[in-house]
């Protein structure tokens, strides 16, 4: 069930037009002849003869300072998988991508949530790739580069000493 109307709005056919200048008369009132909703005269062969006087519907202008503006509902849509990916790579970078896991998923989701979902959700998504990106990146210069490092740190010294 969503929040939209079922029907979408629909501006009135006829927009408001006040009453011509010089209208005389207020509500209640009956216009003179020629104006909107002024009794029509008849001009026949029988003018006088039996003739019944109809009285003239009274005309109803609307307030023209309320003008009635359309409701714009935004479409939330899904963003479960943008916000799980963002929420995975926020969680990789602060743990310091302890785990090659996370990030990994992280990225998948995001990717799917790019694709898949509303363009609400693709804030979420752009910034669960950066994060998890960004720990893989981390994980494997620590893990890949640390020994190396110590490696090389172990080879200078063994070198120095003889």
């Amino acid at each position: 069930m969503s929040n939209q109307p079922d029907q979408p709005f629909q501006p009135p056919a006829q927009p408001f037009q006040p009453p011509p200048p010089g209208y005389p008369g207020g509500y209640g009132q009956q216009p003179p002849p020629g104006y909107p909703g002024a009794p029509q005269q008849s001009q026949g062969a029988f003018q006088g003869q039996n003739q019944q006087q109809v009285p003239a519907q009274p005309v109803y202008y609307s307030n023209p300072s309320y003008v009635i503006q359309p409701m714009v509902y935004a479409d939330a849509g899904p963003k479960g998988l943008s916000i799980a990916g963002m929420i995975l790579g926020i969680a990789s970078i602060v743990g310091f991508a302890a785990l090659i896991v996370p990030p990994i998923v992280g990225v998948i989701l995001s990717h799917i949530g790019w694709s898949k979902e509303q363009p609400q959700g693709r804030g979420f998504a752009l910034t669960g790739l950066i994060l998890n990106y960004l720990a893989i990146l981390i994980w494997v210069v620590f893990v890949v580069g640390g020994p190396l490092l110590v490696a090389l740190v172990f080879g200078l010294a063994s070198i120095g000493q003889n």
